[in-house]
Formats: C-alpha cells, structure tokens, sequence
C-alpha cells in the first residue's frame, strides 16, 4: 500500500486559535436585587494551555475565589490565597459576535448561595483538579485579579444576607484570511489555499467542549472541484468520509501545538482530488468554523492508496 503524504515543514494545514478570557461577578441579595457588577480581563496560564493542547483534557470544570493580591502570572497554579470554589453548570452558554470578526464565546457559570461566598473577594480563577478534596488538588487554566475598566483594583464584598454568580468567558479570535503555500507530494508540487467557511453569527467555538480540549478533525467531504465556497456556507460538498482515524503526535511541552494526521483510507476517498473540507464527526463541534483545502492540481488517489492530511493546530493568548 503506498501512502500519500506531506511534511509539516512544506505545508502541513495548520489552523491557529487565539483566546482571551473574562469573568464577570453578579452580587445579588436575596430576594434576587441585584446589587454590584463587575467584569475583568483574565490571563491563561501555561499550565493550562498545555493541558488544553498537550493533554486534551477537560481544564476549566471549577471556578475557584480568593482573597489574594498578588499579580498574576503565566506560570501560576493556584489563587494566592483561595476561599471557595464551585463547579461550573453543565450547560454553557454559547454565542457569536457576527460580523466582521466572528468572536465565538463559550461562558460557564457557577453560583455561590447566600453564606458561601460571604466576605471579601479580589480575585479569581477556572480549572481542574484530577483527584479530591479539589480545594487542595487544584490547578488553574486561568487566572485574574478583580480590576475595574480602567485597570484599578477592586475588592467585591458579599454580605452575609447576598449570593454571588460568577461567569467565565471564554472566547476564540478566528483568523478567517485566505493562506497559500507549496506542498510536494510523491514528487509533485502543488500550490494549496486553505479557505475558512462556515462563518456566520451562529459559528461556535473552534473545538471546543464544555470543560475544555484541544482536537484535530476526523472527518472530511473530498471533491474534485477546486472552487472555493462562500464563506457563509456551512457544509462542505463531495463525498462524504468519516470519522477517520488519528494520530497524533507526542507533544512539546509549553509549544501550545498539536499535530498529526488523519488517515483517508484505500476504501474511501478514490478520485482526482481538487478539495478537501476538513470537518468534524463530533456534534459538540459540529457548528465551528471550518477548513476548505483546495488544490492547483488534481492529487489522484487510487484504492491501493492511503491519503494522510497532516494538521497543525496552535493555541495563542489574544
């Protein structure tokens, strides 16, 4: 069997994914008057980034409270000085800012009931914790001190008769740019543009799941036309394949990239290939923006043959 392939140093269809973060608290007494709001930027840890990347792993189940004050930094693990945590709700709430930058946004959310939370807060943070009690076995994903608009320091107090919701944002900046590289297969060139579609206001998160990880596409449309689709269009054309087998490569701690490949095997897939739209068996991502692969020449693949469509995937803090 001969397999088709790429090197990652001549083309590799890579995908970059820039994050930022936000919580915000709600203060309510309670009979449910609102009574203070704040929101703040956050920071993601590298702790959390390898374990969203390298491990993908679930990494943002609890939101945890403290009292501390010391700055945050990329190599932080824990609050300076924790208080309280709770898990975050099953059901997260996700959205699109439309055009025309398309930021998704997937928020969790916590509340902490009247006698929970009482006292001073000043800062906060969203992660895991592999094994119990949690509140000593914690890691976070991200972290932030309580600050203002105007970046000022701000100490929410809950009374003793308030409850406190806290939400967590998390929220993905694509690149939606047209990209053209060279790419050598079995001895021959071609020239690749990688094209993003389905881009609308309803576009989730780029694989993402509630909890949080990383993951590389398992499925694929494979077509013989290399036109590209409108950008608003939402699913691929061609003949259908998938979910197909992955596998993916030892991770580099702290490179916040995944690679590997996705085997389009002898039995599927057999034409002149001029396109390739890079998708996703999984319904939790079925609605993420998406990868059209198009092709200056036609890749021909024959049922003795095995097509390897090698991904990278970068994570980067906006």
């Amino acid at each position: 069997m001969n397999i088709l392939t790429n090197k990652y140093a001549e083309a590799g269809f890579d995908n970059t994914e820039r994050l930022g973060g936000e919580y915000e608290f709600r203060v309510y007494k309670a009979d449910g008057r609102l009574v203070r709001a704040v929101k703040t930027k956050n920071l993601l840890t590298t702790g959390g980034l390898n374990r969203y990347v390298g491990a993908r792993t679930a990494c943002r189940q609890y939101i945890f409270i403290g009292t501390g004050t010391t700055a945050p930094s990329f190599s932080d693990t824990t609050l300076a000085t924790y208080k309280a945590y709770k898990q975050v709700s099953q059901n997260p709430i996700e959205t699109n800012s439309g055009s025309p930058d398309y930021i998704a946004k997937i928020t969790s959310y916590v509340r902490f009931a009247v006698g929970e939370a009482t006292g001073n807060i000043t800062e906060v943070g969203a992660g895991w914790a592999d094994t119990s009690p949690i509140a000593s076995n914690y890691q976070l994903f991200s972290r932030a001190l309580i600050q203002d608009a105007s970046s000022n320091p701000v100490t929410i107090t809950v009374l003793a008769d308030e409850y406190l919701d806290v939400y967590y944002s998390l929220q993905y900046y694509p690149d939606l740019a047209d990209k053209s590289y060279g790419l050598t297969i079995g001895g021959t060139s071609y020239t690749i543009t990688q094209h993003m579609y389905n881009i609308t206001s309803t576009s989730r998160m780029s694989n993402y799941q509630q909890g949080g990880k990383c993951e590389l596409e398992d499925s694929a449309y494979i077509s013989t036309s290399a036109t590209l689709i409108s950008q608003t269009t939402t699913e691929g054309s061609g003949s259908w394949t998938g979910p197909l087998p992955r596998t993916y490569d030892a991770y580099v701690p702290n490179s916040f990239t995944l690679t590997g490949y996705m085997s389009v095997i002898p039995a599927v897939g057999n034409m002149a290939i001029r396109s390739i739209f890079l998708q996703s068996i999984d319904n939790s991502r079925d609605l993420k923006i998406r990868r059209q692969i198009s092709l200056s020449t036609a890749l021909t693949k024959t049922s003795l043959q095995e097509l390897r469509i090698y991904q990278t995937m970068t994570v980067s803090r906006h």
